[in-house]
């Protein structure tokens, strides 16, 4: 999060560019801007979401077929 926000504030000149090729330089500055800003809220609201949610699923549903899997019997050996 830390690195998102100082990308942000360091593009921040360009959001108030001023003089000779000022509007791309503004257009290109608010693009990366909000992109990096939005990326990095939804990033930090998605991901912990999204690792529950796998979570959940390796515990519900792979559990079981690695847990079936460990289960084997074990094979003796008769000695005759």
């Amino acid at each position: 999060m830390m690195t998102a926000l100082a990308f942000v504030f360091g593009v921040m000149p360009m959001l108030f560019a001023t003089g000779a090729g000022a509007a791309s330089r503004i257009s290109l500055g608010s693009a990366v801007v909000f992109g990096m800003a939005v990326n990095a809220i939804i990033g930090t609201l998605f991901v912990p979401n999204f690792w529950e949610l796998f979570q959940r699923f390796n515990e519900r549903y792979l559990s079981r077929l690695f847990r079936s899997a460990d289960q084997l019997p074990d094979k003796k050996t008769d000695s005759h």
